[in-house]
Parts: structure tokens; C-alpha cells; sequence
């Protein structure tokens, strides 16, 4: 009896030791996998935060490359424009751009002729801006390294500069736009501040232009670039790893070029913060593997007395299995659900009772379907845990909401694949801020329709899809007639009005694939696709003059406008995105000069094409 009773002892020692180890696996491979997903996850939203950053500061030099450009041919090569029109311009761009510090054009001495500075200038016929297109008769774009004002040391600048050049390449005079700093960073530290992301905007010699949150030791135009571990130039978008960034803390950054103006975007991620959760599931894991290391040596023991005390132990157990935030549930290997934690109600709206015994693609979208379908079959055939995936489960509402789902094998007592088990977290919310911040980077506020960053995207698209058609694409510049007076008379908010009205018109107008943006202001853009001849883009254009032709009723108000349209055709007019801008927006002005409501073509003498 005694040597039984040794015998069954070791026994239960030996299982439950077996016990402990086989959880205490389990729960290191969980936070392995959990390891991963958080690390994903801030690469992720370090990747987003960077993206967005970019585009917004793409946008901002885009329009100030435009507006300098546009201003200074009109003023040295078309004449259209007098040096004190455009000091007046120049003002009200300043006043009312917060980035703008300075706006100048310098004829081929250095002498400014226009500036829309009140202050005296100084001498800048130094400033690298001047000397770079001086110098270099194929410079067009010039980006300075953060400079300080020989006016007041204490601020900052970044000039962005384009050469102006006769048919013979003779500089005429440099257009320069010069973006505060100080501005620049306060613009963006509201948003840094609400989402957590450290960035950094640097040039690609690794010169910083600034830093959000704001380090003391670290002053605009520091260099940084072993900090940054950055090889220059960057050409592509990286995430890395830093042992010690600025702030001497270990991150997870992500980098992206700024392309065409030698900037890099870097968003940050204190990895202390990211792994934070992950660090409390290694003490919630290690905590819980004690519990059920005692729980379960109580319960092995129990065995031998009492089934129904073994019982009893079981579903303490599962009270505490029961207690996790997360949704736990149960499912056959062919996909019914056997089990699902009392939370469900919080993540689907059912009691689990009308969930047990449901198949799985019950819940799931069915686009998401044939990816969750492959899960179930990799964990199935492999045998081994596959970490989070992410798929649309409906509420009993109605609603699609995000859910991250980890799924496990579980074995019988022979060892056999018996069912599968899920960890499910509900990240509707983080879908939802991501999907916010794509749209305020892509869409104008004001009329919904896609702004100008979002439509090079798409006009990069259409260009590929036409060289593989063998069409043609239309991009059509859109400039209001006569909108000025309607706010000077009306007010602003009656113009809004006027322009949302606006923008529905050019969309009845255009064809079902085709697409209009608003460039800003009283500005739009249409983008024409598969054309198989220009007469289509010109009668489109047609239809949109014709249509806006026509009065409104804004606010009790009719209202009567015009509009002016140049039209440039891709490969003919223009071989790239910024081409065809540059020559639909010439066309849009010769269109104008030729009396405002009409539309016409680009054509490289500026004369108008011959009819058909």
C-alpha cells in the first residue's frame, strides 16, 4: 500500500509538473506572438503617422511652389502681372498663410523686385537660394537647409526656390518662398500631441529642421544624422529600429522621403510605450501561470478523494478563464462554435447561447471570409498557434466591427487535433482613426471631393492603366469666373455655399469613371479617363462650362458665374503628373486671357490647336 501510494504520488507529481510546463510553453509562445503584434502594430501606426505628416507637408510646399512659380512668370516672362500687383498678392499671402515668413522674387543680380516682406531686406544676393540657380543653369528647384534670418537670428526658415529662364537657359530672376520653422512646428504639435508619435522633419544631409515634442539640446539645424542611423539619400520609405534616439530612448521609427524637395519625415514610437503592453502580459502570464501551477496541483490532488471536488476546481478554473477582457471561444475543426466566453454579448450583442453552435462564417463579412477560411486551414494542417489577423465580425445591430482574432489547436487525450481555440480583442476604434486620418489627408473638407494630393495618386493610376489601353487621359484645370465678387458681396459663407454647388455641377457633368477634386480656392480639376480621342475631353469640358453657366439659388441669392478650363491630354501633352498640371494650368490661363468661359487645349507655342 505504501509503495501505491508512493507510486500514484509520483504519478500526480510528474502530470502535474507536465501540466505546468505545458502552460508555462503556451503562455511564452502567447507573449512571443503577443511581442510581435505589438511591435507590428507601432510599426504600423509609426508608418500611418509618417504618411499622413508627409502628405500634409507635400501639400504645403506643392502650393507654394505653385503660387511663386505662377506669380514670377507672370511677372519676368507674360508681364501680366506688375511688380506692384504682385507685392499686393504677395502680402495677402502672407497674412493670410501662417507658414509663409517671406515671398520675393530676385532678378538675375540678386536685387529683390518684389517681396512681400514690410521690413527692410537685406542683402540676399549670398543666400544659397540666390547662388544655387546663379550657378547652375539646370537648376529649376532648389530647397535650402534650415537658415536663420539675417533680420532676427532668433527665427528660422526653409525657402523653397525655382530659377526663371529665358528660351537660351539665361536666368531671369529666382522665385522664393520661405516657410517659418517655428510656425511649421507649431502647426503640427497640436496633432503630435494628440497621438502620441514623436516627429521629426530633417533634410537628407541629416540637418534637423525640427523635432516634436521639442528637445532643448537639439536646435533647428543641428546635425543628426548618425543619431538618425540614416544613409543619405533616402529614396524609399524604411522602418528601423534606434537603440537611442534624440531623447536617448530606445524607438521604432519610420522614415519617408519627401519626394522632390530633400526632406525626410521621421515618425517615432518609444518602444518603452509600445511594449508596455506586453510587459503586462508577461506579469499578467506569470501571475496567471502561478495561479493555475497552484490551482492545478490542488486540483491533481483533489482527484484522488473526490470527483466532485475536481469538479468544483474545473470551474473555479474557468471563472478565472472566464474573467479575461478578451472574447474566448471554442470551435469544432469544420467551424461551429462550441463555446464563446459570457463577454460575447459585449462584442456581438447575442447571449452565448445563441452563438454555440453556429458556424463561424455566420459572423464574418464575406470578404474577409476566404482570409479567416485560410487561418482555420494553416492552424489545422501545421498544428501550430497562428498570431492576430484582423476580419469584420456583424453585431447583432447590424454593424461590421473590427475584430483581432488569434486561433490555437487544442488536442484530445490521445493527442488528436480535437478544436480550435480564439482570443478575439474588438479594435473598431483604431479602424475608425485610422480611416479619419486617411480621409482628412485625401478629401477636401468643404465639398468632399478628393483634393489635390489624392487625385495625383489617381492620376498616376489612370496614366498606367492608359498605357495599358493604349487611351488617352484628360486632366481638366478649372478656374472660377467671377467668384470673387460673389464673397465680396455675399460673404464667405454664401461662397462655400456657391462652391459645394459648384462641385456637384462638374460632377454632373462628367462621365461615370471620371473623377473631379478641388485644387483650392475657387479652383477644381477633372480627370477624364480612357479617351479615345481629345474631341471627348473638349466636349466634357464643354458640358461643365455649360453647366456652370447656368444661375444658382444659394441661400435665397441667384447667382451667376462663370468658368475658364484648360485641358492637357496625357502622353501627348505632358509625360508625368507635375507636366500635365503645370500644362493644364497654362492652358486654364491662356483660356482666361482669352476671355474667361471657354475651354482650351495646351499646346506648346500657346496658340490655339486647329479645329478637329
Amino acid at each position: 500500500m505504501v509503495y501505491a501510494d508512493a507510486t500514484q504520488s509520483i504519478e500526480l507529481k510528474g502530470l502535474w509538473l507536465l501540466l505546468t510546463v505545458i502552460v508555462g510553453l503556451l503562455l511564452a509562445a502567447a507573449t512571443a506572438s503577443l511581442y510581435d503584434r505589438v511591435t507590428e502594430r507601432a510599426e504600423r501606426q509609426a508608418e500611418n503617422s509618417a504618411l499622413a505628416y508627409q502628405r500634409l507637408i507635400l501639400q504645403e510646399f506643392d502650393d507654394l511652389d505653385r503660387f511663386i512659380s505662377r506669380a514670377a512668370r507672370q511677372l519676368l516672362i507674360d508681364r501680366s502681372l506688375s511688380a506692384s500687383a504682385a507685392t499686393t498678392l504677395f502680402g495677402y499671402r502672407q497674412n493670410s498663410h501662417p507658414l509663409i515668413k517671406n515671398l520675393a522674387v530676385i532678378d538675375s543680380d540678386g536685387r529683390p523686385l518684389v517681396t512681400s516682406s514690410t521690413e527692410e531686406v537685406p542683402e540676399i544676393s549670398g543666400r544659397d537660394y540666390f547662388l544655387h540657380h546663379l550657378e547652375s543653369r539646370d537648376s529649376e528647384l532648389f530647397i535650402s537647409p534650415p537658415q536663420a534670418s539675417l533680420v532676427n537670428p532668433d527665427n528660422w526658415f526653409i525657402s523653397l526656390s525655382r530659377a526663371l529662364r529665358n528660351t537660351d537657359g539665361n536666368l531671369l530672376g529666382v522665385a522664393v518662398g520661405m516657410l517659418s520653422v517655428n510656425s511649421l512646428r507649431n502647426a503640427f504639435s497640436e496633432l503630435v500631441s494628440r497621438d502620441g508619435v514623436s516627429i521629426t522633419l530633417l533634410t537628407q544631409e541629416g540637418r534637423l529642421v525640427f523635432r516634436l515634442p521639442e528637445l532643448a539640446e537639439y536646435g533647428v539645424g543641428v546635425e543628426i544624422l548618425d543619431i538618425a542611423e540614416l544613409e543619405p539619400p533616402l529614396t524609399e520609405p524604411i522602418t528601423q529600429s534606434l537603440a537611442a534616439g534624440l531623447d536617448k530612448q530606445a524607438r521604432i521609427v519610420h522614415l519617408r522621403p519627401i519626394s522632390n524637395y530633400g526632406l525626410v519625415i521621421a515618425a517615432s514610437i518609444r518602444r518603452a510605450d509600445a511594449l508596455s503592453v506586453w510587459r503586462a502580459a508577461i506579469i499578467a502570464g506569470t501571475i496567471a501561470w502561478l495561479v493555475f501551477s497552484a490551482i492545478s496541483f490542488i486540483l491533481i490532488r483533489m482527484l484522488q478523494t473526490s470527483v466532485r471536488e475536481a469538479q468544483a476546481s474545473q470551474a473555479r478554473f474557468r471563472h478565472v478563464v472566464e474573467g479575461a477582457s478578451d472574447l474566448i471561444v471554442l470551435s469544432s475543426i469544420d467551424g461551429q462554435l462550441s463555446y464563446a466566453s459570457p463577454n460575447v454579448e459585449s462584442y456581438l450583442g447575442l447571449k452565448p447561447r445563441e452563438v454555440i453552435g453556429r458556424p463561424v462564417e455566420h459572423f464574418v463579412h464575406p470578404d474577409d471570409l476566404p482570409r479567416l477560411q485560410t487561418m482555420l486551414r494553416n492552424v489545422i494542417k501545421s498544428g501550430k498557434p497562428r498570431k492576430s489577423d484582423e476580419y469584420r465580425v456583424q453585431h447583432a445591430d447590424g454593424n461590421w466591427r473590427w475584430h483581432a482574432v488569434s486561433l490555437s489547436p487544442m488536442y484530445d487525450a490521445g493527442g488528436d487535433l480535437d478544436s480550435l481555440i480564439g482570443i478575439v480583442r474588438d479594435v473598431t476604434q483604431r479602424h475608425r482613426d485610422r480611416q479619419q486620418l486617411i480621409r482628412m489627408a485625401n478629401e477636401d473638407a468643404l465639398t468632399g471631393l478628393p483634393n489635390r494630393a489624392r487625385l495625383t495618386g489617381l492620376l498616376a493610376e489612370a496614366m498606367r492603366e492608359a498605357n495599358r489601353k493604349g487611351t488617352l487621359v484628360g486632366l481638366l484645370f478649372i478656374d472660377l469666373d467671377h467668384f470673387k465678387p460673389v464673397n465680396d458681396a455675399h460673404g464667405h459663407a454664401v461662397g462655400d455655399l456657391l462652391l459645394v454647388q459648384v462641385a456637384r455641377r462638374i460632377n454632373n457633368a462628367l462621365r461615370e469613371p471620371d473623377i473631379a477634386a478641388r485644387f483650392g480656392g475657387d479652383e477644381f480639376l477633372a480627370l477624364l479617363h480612357n479617351l479615345s480621342a481629345p474631341e471627348e475631353a473638349q466636349a466634357i469640358a464643354e458640358r461643365i462650362i455649360e453647366q456652370i453657366r447656368r444661375p444658382f439659388q444659394v441661400d435665397k441669392h441667384e447667382l451667376s458665374i462663370a468658368c475658364s478650363i484648360g485641358i492637357a491630354l496625357y502622353p501627348e501633352d505632358g509625360r508625368d503628373e507635375p507636366e500635365l498640371f503645370m500644362r493644364a494650368d497654362a492652358a486654364m490661363y491662356r483660356a482666361k486671357h482669352a476671355g474667361r468661359g471657354i475651354a482650351l487645349r495646351f499646346t506648346p507655342n500657346g496658340e490655339d490647336p486647329p479645329p478637329g
